[in-house]
């Protein structure tokens, strides 16, 4: 956790006054102030939905958080093939979707977009990021859509890192090890929050979180997370809001979906999605940064909910 005095001190030594959030901008992340994005036109929080971006389902901006009552859920359109589909992520305005599939053979990353968030999504392999001798998994595209983390092991097999590319003038870079965030055991998983200073990875059975000052900044170490555990001592596959003040999981001998909720240094106890939950697996959750939309995999297939 970053100290008060260094807080003290960046304030002090480093004040600048801040563009308010809903400051126009032209679609050009670098009119807004720090930790702010443009979106819609305006300065706004990384992750905020665009204003004029349809919704799935009419829901209440501000419908409680820890109300229950996600949708049953929904294949998501174009997507879904005869193969398994699995880990979805997607960004802000929900017109571009990552996730990893077994159609080719291996497990590989595909990219998919659409118009608007009533089509469906034309899908692509990401050849830039996939390698023919190892797995891909885990993709988390960030919210702007500029930036995708995942998992590999094409290093060493069955042994999992995390890797990022980054986009530019229309196509990705070749991806390279992300090293604060890999370890010379397995990474199954790597979950990113809306602004990209918080990253959380599972490994073993269980989470470690990490965090960095800037985008620009590597992330600091990562400490395990003990008060995320369930009886069964395997969660995996998270998703964070900002400051992973919320943590959503798969976990269990089946895999069934659950989130937490962080109080001070701790969590609350994993709680599970009851509404969502089968007797199959369900699977790979990601949420959106005000936790009104929600991905998953289940029965080998990629769904949508929103509350």
């Amino acid at each position: 956790m970053r100290s008060l005095l260094g807080v003290v001190l960046l304030v002090a030594g480093c004040y600048q006054p801040r563009v308010p959030l809903g400051a126009a901008c032209s679609n050009d992340d670098s009119a807004c102030p720090s930790g702010q994005a443009c979106i819609g036109g305006v300065c706004q929080l990384p992750g905020t939905l665009a204003p004029d971006a349809a919704r799935d389902v009419a829901v209440p901006i501000d419908a409680p958080i820890d109300a229950p009552g996600w949708a049953p859920g929904t294949r998501v359109p174009g997507v879904n093939s005869l193969s398994n589909e699995d880990d979805p992520s997607c960004t802000a305005d929900r017109l571009t979707i990552v996730f990893s599939s077994n159609r080719n053979g291996t497990d590989d990353l595909f990219l998919g977009t659409r118009a608007s968030t009533t089509a469906s999504f034309t899908v692509a392999p990401l050849d830039v990021l996939n390698s023919t001798t190892a797995d891909e998994g885990s993709p988390e595209i960030t919210a702007d859509g500029k930036t995708i983390y995942f998992i590999s092991d094409r290093l060493v097999a069955g042994s999992g890192d995390v890797y990022v590319s980054s986009r530019s003038n229309g196509g990705w870079s070749a991806p390279v090890v992300v090293p604060e965030l890999s370890t010379s055991g397995n990474e199954g998983d790597v979950a990113i929050s809306p602004d990209e200073l918080t990253a959380m990875v599972s490994r073993g059975g269980k989470l470690s979180i990490a965090t960095r000052m800037s985008t620009t900044a590597p992330f600091g170490p990562l400490v395990v997370v003990p008060s995320l555990t369930l009886p069964s001592g395997d969660v995996a596959a998270p998703s964070i809001t900002n400051n992973a003040d919320a943590v959503y999981v798969h976990g269990g001998t089946i895999r069934d979906l659950y989130y937490a909720r962080r109080t001070g240094t701790t969590y609350t106890p994993l709680t599970p999605i009851g509404e969502l939950n089968t007797a199959g697996r369900d699977s790979a959750p990601f949420v959106s940064a005000d936790e009104h939309y929600l991905l998953y995999a289940h029965a080998s297939d990629i769904y949508k909910t929103t509350r």
